[in-house]
Formats: C-alpha cells, sequence, structure tokens
C-alpha cells in the first residue's frame, strides 16, 4: 500500500480532493435541511461547535503555536467575513435549491480574480479580465429566472460569494505568516462565538437526531478541510483544483433525492460557463 502511495501521489491527491469537495457538498445538504426547522445562527453554531471538537486534538498536538497567529486583528477580520459570508450562505440554503447555490458559490473564484488587484497588488490581463466577465454574465444565466420568485435567496448567494472570496484572499495574505492549522482554528472558533451570540435570541432545543446531524456536519467539514489540504500537497493545485467542480453534479443529485429538486436547463448553462471561465 505505502508502495502505491508512493508512485501515485498525484492519483491519490486526486481522490482526496474529490473526496473532500464531496462531504464540503454532503455538509451543505445537512444544512439546507436543519435551516428549515432552525434558525440560521443556531445551525452555524452548533456545527461550529463541533467542528471545533473535531479540530481539538489537531490543535492540542500543536499547543500553543497552532493557536498563535502572527495577524491576529488579520485574522479577526478573516474570521468575521467567514461568519458573515456562512450566515448569508445558510439564508440561501433556506431559500433556494440546494445545487443554484452551489453554482452561484463558484463564482467566488471569479471574485477574487477580480480583487486580488485591490486587495493584493496583483495584475489582471485584459484576456483574464474578460474571461472574469463571461463568467459573471454565467450567474446572472444561472439565477435570471430565480430573482423574481427568491430575491433574499438570490442576494444572500451573492453577499455570501463576495463575502466569501474577500475571506479567502485575507487566508492568502495569512498564509505568508500562519499555519493553515491557525487559520482554520480562528475561523472555526470565530463562528462559534459570534453566531452563539445570537443563539439565545431564537433557540430550539434539538432532538438527539437533530443533534447527530449537526455532529456530522462539524465532523464531515473538518474531515473535507483536511482532505482537501492533503490533495494540495501531493499534487499541483493546477491538477486537483477543476475536481472541485464535482460538487455541481453531487449536488444536483442530492437536491433531487432529498427535496426533488431539478436542474434547470438554465442553471447548466450558467454552470458551464462558471466552469470554463473558472477553468480558464
Amino acid at each position: 500500500m505505502r508502495g502505491f502511495l508512493n508512485g501515485h501521489p498525484i492519483l491519490i491527491g486526486i481522490a482526496c480532493m474529490t473526496a473532500g469537495v464531496s462531504l464540503y457538498t454532503a455538509v451543505d445538504a445537512i444544512v439546507k435541511w436543519l435551516v428549515a426547522g432552525y434558525a440560521v445562527a443556531e445551525v452555524l453554531f452548533l456545527r461550529s461547535l463541533f467542528a471545533l471538537m473535531f479540530l481539538s486534538p489537531f490543535v492540542l498536538r500543536q499547543w500553543p503555536a497552532a493557536a498563535l497567529s502572527n495577524q491576529p486583528r488579520l485574522q479577526l477580520l478573516r474570521g468575521g467575513l467567514g461568519l458573515a459570508a456562512s450566515l448569508a450562505f445558510f439564508i440561501a440554503f433556506r431559500e433556494l435549491p440546494l445545487s443554484l447555490v452551489v453554482v452561484i458559490g463558484f463564482a467566488a473564484p471569479l471574485a477574487m480574480g477580480v480583487l486580488s488587484g485591490p486587495l493584493l497588488g496583483e495584475s489582471v490581463s485584459g484576456r483574464r479580465w474578460i474571461a472574469l466577465a463571461t463568467g459573471f454574465a454565467g450567474v446572472v444565466i444561472a439565477v435570471k429566472p430565480a430573482l423574481d420568485a427568491e430575491p433574499l435567496g438570490i442576494a444572500a448567494a451573492v453577499a455570501g460569494t463576495v463575502l466569501f472570496a474577500i475571506a479567502m484572499i485575507l487566508s492568502r495574505r495569512l498564509g505568508r505568516t500562519d499555519k493553515s492549522l491557525t487559520t482554520v482554528f480562528w475561523s472555526t472558533l470565530i463562528a462559534a462565538g459570534g453566531a452563539g451570540l445570537l443563539v439565545p435570541w431564537d433557540w430550539t432545543p434539538p432532538p438527539l437526531f437533530d443533534l447527530g446531524l449537526f455532529a456530522a456536519a462539524g465532523t464531515l467539514a473538518g474531515i473535507g478541510n483536511l482532505l482537501i489540504t492533503q490533495a494540495v500537497r501531493l499534487a499541483p493545485v493546477a491538477t486537483v483544483a477543476p475536481f472541485d467542480y464535482v460538487q455541481i453534479p453531487f449536488a444536483a443529485l442530492l437536491g433531487w433525492l432529498i427535496w426533488s429538486e431539478t436542474f434547470l436547463l438554465h442553471t447548466l448553462a450558467g454552470a458551464s460557463v462558471i466552469v470554463l471561465c473558472g477553468l480558464y
């Protein structure tokens, strides 16, 4: 087994990436199920709390280095943006089909391309500006039919995508000085703490089955993060990144099986444009 791993690291990286993003899609489906009966803040609080429990052994193993940041203010800002992005996405999951939220979320790399100039000082070529504009046109194609029927859900998904993109750009800056585990720990802690402040206003005691779903969401998110981190360690990012788009058919399948959602033609057309521009 060890010889196979040593001889095929790229294949193992691809497998880790595919498994990781599939777990994240499963987490999204669990969240969508839970926000139908619980306040968004409560769902985020309990999911983050269980994610912290999963991360604790890894953090304690490298304590206190794993919890210490060289840029604490930037970590607080990144964590706050991540908290706001999660709340926005959870609202979107409550209002929209699962696959549509996932498709809109794939505009985050496009938003990162636009924002990388002013925030990171990176240059963007003319051809890439054309690709970015085309990608955003794909978002419009995907969401236009639902815009009149579900304006709150569309606005929440777009807001979550933009906030998430900014948070990822800050993660790149933090990557120059802080470990990945440190950033994950801070962001999860801030999400649990921030959502926890809102929980007393609208708390519904979950039965044992739902508590298991909360635990599954937090644990699967932690495992997915570790798998994706392992994927980019074993294989080039350019090789494994396209497998992130496995989320689209998986989300469509889960949406159909659980909520009888249909993957509409305009969503498929918009998703195709976004994927092609993202790959470019």
